[in-house]
């Protein structure tokens, strides 16, 4: 349905004249027609009772079984769990390691997914085989769509193959993603260092490692002339530098917004994460940081694990957790409804489109149709009938979260969830 009537949503978004306003919009082959009080047409109206309109939301980082792991996470159940979760694009790390290595890899993963509802983009291997060690085929992979490079968690870079990495990334029409990780950091650690988890019995990353690493990777992009997108900015002293940098582009995954490592103390395997989960303390700068600007993007960070991968004792536990349908409820029960009006359309559109260099959503007269309508006066259950991916490894199963994703137009098309 490409011609429709949306009446009685709420506008959010502060760069748009009608902030907080309840307006009408008209949609007309798949664009913007109109945007005010409207009288109704003879197309189809939906009537969203006041729920809020934004422009349609970007992750910037998320995981996806296939190819390879399709016990995990199919490239069909990664589009219908990015549609629940309100967004109309997704950058996706795909597959096993060499899936992504080149032009033909890139070009076959975008011919897999072509005919999805949402955009769903591939991100190509910074490194061969993601081991850290070689610098893949960027420019390959960026003639046949790729927009962002990154080797996910697995391995860290090399400290000699960084320096080459910002030099190259300037020749490059796409963003390099950066993880502020070395080789050889703290072995055995899983979790945040803190007095929690010191209690718990089990070892610990210092957050002091994140805020060196991350400075230490701005300076070299900085020195290149070159700009980074940092997507795993956790910690009170990360947060400080990407409230003084004004070049790179910083962001932080949705459940290092949510919780804090406290929540450890029952040893849910679906909060170990990477990231680990912070303290309190950080949990609150990072919140500050959203609220100030400098953080300009909150990424799902969705890594979906069958049950076999997951439900073990915590120390042998994989890490990560399947969030993709989850974000914008889980933010908006952390920063509330005030913080959430004002920042959700800088942290889970613009800033995504940002990194991603896509044209904005903007909601405006003329422009194509990408918008998420959610309503934060409905309350749901993530549970096996609510649940649009294979994977349920997320610590609010079988909870209930506030604000729902009601209906989201992607493409210029309306889906009602």
């Amino acid at each position: 349905m490409r011609s429709f009537l949306i009446k009685n949503t709420r506008i959010c978004d502060p760069t748009n004249s009608q902030h907080k306003k309840v307006v009408d919009i008209l949609f007309e082959n798949g664009a913007i027609k109109s945007i005010g009080k409207l009288k109704s047409t003879d197309v189809k109206i939906i009537d969203m009772d006041g729920a809020w309109c934004f422009p349609g939301w970007v992750d910037s980082l998320s995981y996806c079984g296939s190819p390879g792991n399709e016990e995990d996470e199919t490239f069909e159940s990664l589009e219908k769990t990015a549609l629940a979760g309100g967004y109309t694009s997704i950058a996706t790390v795909f597959g096993r390691e060499e899936t992504s290595q080149n032009g033909s890899d890139i070009r076959s993963l975008r011919e897999a997914v072509r005919n999805a509802s949402i955009c769903i983009l591939p991100i190509g291997n910074l490194s061969k085989n993601r081991k850290g060690l070689e610098l893949a085929e960027l420019h390959d992979m960026q003639s046949q769509g790729a927009l962002a490079f990154f080797d996910g968690t697995e391995n860290p870079l090399q400290s000699a193959l960084k320096p080459i990495i910002a030099d190259y990334s300037q020749s490059v029409e796409g963003i390099v993603y950066m993880w502020p990780w070395e080789e050889n950091q703290t072995p055995g650690a899983i979790v945040n260092q803190s007095a929690n988890t010191t209690a718990l019995g089990l070892k610990g990353f210092h957050s002091s490692m994140e805020g060196s690493q991350i400075a230490a990777d701005v300076a070299l992009f900085e020195k290149h002339e070159a700009k980074a997108y940092f997507p795993y900015v956790t910690t009170e002293e990360a947060s400080v530098i990407a409230k003084k940098n004004k070049t790179q582009i910083f962001g932080t995954p949705i459940y290092n917004v949510r919780y804090s490592d406290d929540a450890l103390s029952e040893f849910d395997e679906n909060l170990k994460v990477m990231p680990p989960l912070r303290g309190k303390a950080h949990t609150q700068k990072i919140r500050k940081a959203i609220e100030n600007g400098s953080i300009k993007a909150v990424c799902s960070n969705h890594v979906p694990l069958n049950q076999e991968m997951k439900e073990r004792e915590f120390l042998y536990a994989s890490f990560g957790a399947a969030s993709l349908q989850v974000v914008g409820s889980e933010l908006y029960k952390a920063l509330g409804k005030d913080a959430f009006m004002e920042c959700a359309s800088q942290l889970l559109s613009y800033g995504g489109s940002e990194i991603l260099g896509l044209p904005n959503n903007t909601l405006k007269e003329g422009n194509g149709a990408n918008m998420t309508f959610f309503d934060p006066a409905k309350n749901w259950t993530l549970n096996a009938e609510s649940n649009k991916s294979l994977s349920k490894n997320y610590p609010a199963w079988n909870k209930e979260l506030m604000g729902k994703v009601m209906h989201v137009v992607a493409q210029g098309k309306l889906h009602s969830l």
